[in-house]
Parts: C-alpha cells; structure tokens; sequence
C-alpha cells in the first residue's frame, strides 16, 4: 500500500549570509522539493488506494471469485481509519521524520501481509507493493535503513508463506490463482528470489539517493565557497576604491601646488620675452622663448591633470542648472579665435539660442575645451573647424568637427582610454597627455550624457556629445 508523505530528514548546514548572499539554515534543492511533492501525493493517493480496496472487497462478496470479500472490505475502511490517524495525530505530535516514516511504512506493510494472505498467499499479486514500499524506504531512510526494511519483508512474506504451509492459517485460492500453497522447496525458491529482488531494489535506490544527496551536498559547498568568493572580491574592490580614490586625492594636491609656482614662472618669462627688462641678445632669447614654451606645456600638464582629478574628486552637483549653449560656445570661440588665426583656421559655430541642457557650466566648458582645443591642434593650416547643437529625438545634440588628420578605425577602439595618443596624432602634435578625451567622457556622463565619435583617417574627426533634453525651457 503506498505510504503517506513524510518529510526527508532535515539536513543542518550552517546559516551565512556573505556578500549579501544567503545561505539558509535548511537548503531545500530542487531534487529535495521534487520528493517532498511526490510524497505529499501520496499521502492522497492511500485515500485512493483504501477506496479501491473497499470497492474490490465489495465487488468479491457480489460475485464469486474465491476472494472473502467482507475481509477484504474490512481492511480498506481499515487503511482509511489508520491514514486519518496518521493526519490527525501522528504527523502533528511525531517530529522524528525518522520514526514517523518506519511507523508508516509498518501499518502499510501489516495492511498489505493481510491483502496478501486473502488474495492468494504467495501467488498473490499484491507482492509487488513490498517492492514499492523498499524503494520509498531506500529514498527516505539514511544509511542501512531501507536494507533493514527488505529484510523485514522478506522474512514477513516467508512467514505468512510457511503458516499457510504448516495449516495455521487457511490458504485462499482465488479463482485467477487455483493452487495450492507451495511446498517448502518452493517456498523457499519463492521467498529466496523475493528477498533477492527487494535488496537489488533496495542497493540500486540507495546508491542513486546517496549520489544525488553527495552532489546536492557538493552543490551546497559550491555556493558557500562562491558566496566567500564573493566576499574576498568585494573586498578588494572596495580597497581598489579606497586607492583611486586617494591617488585622484594625491593628484589633485600636487597639481594644484605645482600651479601656483609654475604660473608665477610662466609670468616671469613673458616679461623677458616682451623685452619689459631690456633688450636680450638673439642666443639668449632662444634659450628664454623655449624655456617659456616648455613652461606652458607643464602648465597644460596641470590643468590636464587637475581636471582629471576634479571629475573624481569633486562632488557633483546634484541638481545642476539649465545651461545655454551658445553662452558657452561663444566664449570658447573668444579664446580660440587667436590660435586659430595664427593657424589660418575658420571657427564657425551655428548654435540656436535657445538650446539648453541641465549640467554645470564648468563642465560643459570642459569638455567643449578640450573638443574645441584638439579640433585646432590636428587641423591642416587653412582648414576650419566647426561647432553645431540641435535637438532629436528627446536629446541635445552639440558637435565639433575638424577636417584635420583623422582617426584610425583601431585608434578609435582605444580613444577614451586613460593617457591614450593616437600614432598619428603623435607624430603630428609630439606633446601631449592623453586625457583630454577622458575629461570629456567623464564631463558629459555626470549629467548622463555620452560622446561618439566619426572618424575616417586624413579626412578630420567628428565628435558629437549627445545629452538628455531638459524637461522645462530655459527662463
């Protein structure tokens, strides 16, 4: 007869929670949640199989077939009464998962010897149901348990097979199995084949139970080891932080103290430059102007850096301002408008007044600074250079573009890394620090805001930063 549902032994593990992971105190696997559902049937399907054998108890009292069919009624209301008592006391008081599975498995087992003895003893059909109930033990019972349950049924079935033998108790001979009771030879092939069968069953369920469990166990070990894994790289992510963030700390410092004196001597070399202390004879001039002009790129090294480090080091302002574009553009064509006249380079901007985003004006500056500044640098003499901004599609779109020397498709691949020159704007422009395109990347994503770029090598570079369209005009 099948059994009720009994919950597997609980398996204990310890409970963690790493990394913000959980491991639970009683894991319950897919596998172990499959068992639970299928034993949950079962507990129904002994109201089915008790209805069954008080239907086939009535039907062999109506019609003859050699079966005492009030007895075999008697037993199915019989299963019926004990399954409600399992229910109502037993599954409630019982905890031991252990005890409360044997103790089921036993009534089942008394249950079944009783249908065995009515329904033809040894040749009885109802043999087959010891079998189910050994695999449910092998699944259940830890270690030798389910061979502890084979051997009771075998020695239950060989007993029932010799009282019958020996006349204690009558032999029923029903009508689809018209025998006498075997003898004793052959209750011994009978039973010694039947205790075979149930201790393969039983070997073969308890080897595959104890694999599934060992690997449900390797799983559980797996995820405990993933979740400390977890721990160690967070860990050390948080120290990679903590580091960045005391190097833009440390950048920020220096620079900002190399500016001071580096300015002062930039200011001083002017002086002599202009010849505001006399007249310089041509030698020594050289030697001023070029000291003057390495001056300025230690300068642009600074801002460079210190630019670099604010993005980091700065806090952003939260909820920024509603900036005009054109205010912006047109003063950085102000200050450009010199070097690109000593370069014989058009600026042209076509910006709409009204144009607008929400971000900070420093920012915005920045990177236009840096777009605008490099436009002029790798542009060919003669050339032009020109800034357009609209809107598309909900964005602000502000773009500069030169027809200078271009950038290779692999340059491209590598253009908004840290300190990354292309070959060729190397042998065009040898200074350089290779952040100007980073501060402009980072510029923009403060306000969520990205940056493309279109490029075809010898024929100028387009770079377009692309924002989000503010919500209410510019007042």
């Amino acid at each position: 007869m099948p059994k009720s549902a009994v919950s597997p032994p609980a398996r204990k593990y310890r409970p963690k929670t790493i990394a913000g992971i959980e491991i639970p105190a009683q894991l319950v696997l897919p596998l172990e949640s499959e068992l639970t559902g299928r034993l949950s049937w079962l507990v129904h399907l002994r109201w089915g199989a008790a209805l069954l054998v008080t239907l086939s108890g009535l039907w062999c009292t109506w019609y003859d077939v050699g079966i005492p069919g009030r007895e075999v009624t008697a037993v199915g209301v019989t299963i019926a009464l004990y399954n409600l008592l399992i229910l109502l006391t037993l599954q409630r008081y019982l905890r031991n998962h252990i005890l409360n599975a044997n103790l089921q498995i036993g009534l089942d087992w008394l249950a079944l010897l009783v249908l065995m003895h009515l329904t033809g003893g040894m040749h009885s059909p109802v043999l087959m149901f010891f079998i189910f109930h050994v695999l449910i033990a092998a699944i259940l019972m830890p270690g030798r348990g389910c061979y502890w349950h084979s051997l009771i049924a075998t020695v239950a079935i060989g007993m029932v097979g010799l009282l019958e033998l020996v006349g204690v108790i009558p032999h029923i001979r029903p009508i689809w199995a018209n025998l006498p009771p075997p003898g004793s030879h052959q209750l011994l092939v009978l039973v010694g084949f039947f205790g075979l069968s149930v201790f393969l069953c039983a070997f073969f369920a308890s080897t595959i139970s104890h694999h599934l469990r060992r690997l449900e166990q390797e799983q559980i070990d797996l995820q405990e080891k993933f979740a400390e894994a977890i721990q160690r790289l967070d860990a050390a992510n948080q120290g990679l932080i903590a580091i960045d963030s005391q190097k833009s700390r440390y950048t920020h410092t220096v620079t900002h103290q190399l500016r001071g004196p580096l300015s002062a001597v930039h200011a001083l070399l002017r002086v002599l430059v202009d010849g505001y202390e006399g007249e310089m004879n041509a030698k020594a001039m050289d030697i001023v102007k070029r000291v003057e002009a390495r001056t300025v790129q230690l300068l642009d090294t600074v801002r460079d850096l210190l630019d670099f480090a604010g993005l980091d080091f700065e806090p952003r302002e939260e909820q920024g301002e509603q900036v005009k574009l054109i205010s912006v553009v047109s003063n950085l064509l102000e200050k450009y408008v010199p070097s690109a006249d000593l370069r014989r380079i058009a600026l042209d901007a076509s910006i709409p007044d009204d144009l607008v985003i929400l971000a900070t004006e420093h920012d915005i500056e920045l990177a236009l600074d840096n777009l605008m500044g490099n436009a002029i640098k790798y542009s060919h003499s003669g050339g032009s250079v020109e800034v357009r901004g609209w809107q598309a599609e909900g964005q602000v779109h502000l773009s500069v573009r030169d027809h200078g020397i271009g950038i290779s498709p692999e340059a491209q691949k590598q253009l908004f890394t840290e300190f990354y020159r292309a070959p060729n704007a190397k042998e065009h422009e040898p200074y350089g620090t290779g952040l100007g395109l980073v501060i402009v990347k980072r510029s923009v994503q403060r306000w969520g805001g990205s940056v493309s770029v279109q490029s075809i090598e010898g024929e100028g570079a387009t770079f377009t930063l692309h924002f989000p369209q503010p919500q209410a005009p510019c007042t």
